[in-house]
């Protein structure tokens, strides 16, 4: 597939990358669009670099590009086999958080629970 990958500070290079592999609570997508925020011109810019080692340093761009763009709408194309609520086909918006809904937890914290899973105690 293509993909702008932000290889280095202000270098944004558009290439093929890999179809990603899906996994047993995700869904693949064929992004329709996609909207570039804040966050990714900081990233673009060398303001922010929010991707860490276990350690919690940031691993430069030359290292690991990333594919910006965290605010998107799609079509899905594949589903997970513990997917049980979207059908390939169907059009998406998407949160770009994991919580305790996307990550399968039980028992749900209290603010998925209530339905507030923006607020989520485990969101990453």
């Amino acid at each position: 597939m293509k993909a702008a990958v932000l290889e280095d500070v202000e270098k944004l290079v558009v290439k093929t990358v890999a179809d990603p592999q899906v996994p047993p609570r995700e869904v693949v997508l064929r992004v329709k669009a996609v909207g570039v925020c804040g966050t990714d011109l900081h990233l673009f810019r060398g303001h922010a670099n929010y991707n860490t080692d276990a350690k919690g340093r940031p691993i430069p761009l030359r290292e690991q590009p990333q594919i910006l763009g965290h605010e998107f709408s799609g079509e899905v194309v594949e589903i997970g086999r513990d997917v049980k609520d979207l059908k390939p086909g169907d059009r998406v918006l998407c949160d770009q958080g994991r919580n305790c809904h996307s990550q399968g937890r039980q028992p749900l914290c209290a603010y998925c629970a209530s339905g507030d899973s923006h607020q989520c105690e485990f969101y990453a």
